[in-house]
């Protein structure tokens, strides 16, 4: 096997973490209300074949499934699937900023997230005390930040984790910007820290824009309805 082994009490606080990701940072990630995602679990505890194959060789925990609006001549068959790797952590560590992507396993000589992880985004984000709310999130695509960090696009930091036996990247949030791989972060004016191209290049800036465009429509549409009443036509 190439996974840290499982430990139960980090586990159940992932799974707390993961339920309040489901309502408050998910929709906003895809866009869509919670009514329309699906989430599959395929963390390694689950022990059967499937799942310790996504989880342990490939780095996925969970499936998101997506489903999909039909339209015209299209009639969806199945939710689209996301492939997502998790982590979530506790607010005293929030003040670093970063994403950790683990390296290597000493204790089994086997390569960790870095070399094996195929998922498509990782959610990354830390929660407060009572699993209310999270002091920040972000989800990025994983594919832009592991090349950078091939080719030495990107600065992070080399940690060696003696208390677990295993080596991890830090990367910081603001690295992360630099590929033009965060499709959101929460809250979204975390976004703004790290500057409006940055928010730009993340969609966030785009959904803000979407949103007011939308909003000022709407108030235009009702100001064009009240005239429609209140003014007879030979007058306009």
């Amino acid at each position: 096997m190439s996974a840290t082994e499982y430990n139960e009490d980090r586990g159940d606080d992932s799974d707390r973490a993961h339920e309040l990701a489901r309502r408050k940072f998910y929709p906003g990630v895809f866009r869509v209300p919670f009514e329309r995602l699906f989430f599959e679990n395929t963390l390694l505890k689950n022990q059967n074949s499937r799942d310790a194959a996504l989880d342990a060789d490939l780095a996925i925990d969970r499936v998101v499934k997506i489903s999909v609006l039909g339209g015209g001549d299209y009639e969806p068959k199945l939710p689209v699937p996301i492939t997502v790797q998790e982590r979530f952590r506790k607010p005293e560590y929030a003040h670093r900023r970063d994403a950790t992507i683990t390296e290597w396993n000493h204790s089994s000589g086997l390569p960790a997230e870095l070399y094996k992880m195929a998922a498509n985004l990782f959610v990354y984000g830390y929660h407060n005390d009572d699993f209310s709310d999270f002091v920040e999130c972000i989800a990025f695509w994983v594919g832009p930040v592991l090349l950078a960090i091939s080719d030495n696009k990107i600065d992070f930091e080399y940690v060696e984790n003696n208390g677990k036996n295993q080596s991890f990247l830090g990367v910081p949030f603001g690295e992360i910007y630099k590929t033009g791989a965060v499709l959101y972060h929460y809250p979204p004016n975390r976004a703004d820290e790290f500057g409006y191209e940055a928010a730009l290049a993340s969609g966030v800036a785009l959904h803000r824009v979407a949103v007011r465009r939308k909003a000022i429509r709407g108030a235009i549409d009702s100001i064009k309805s009240w005239v429609d009443v209140v003014v007879p036509k030979d007058e306009k």
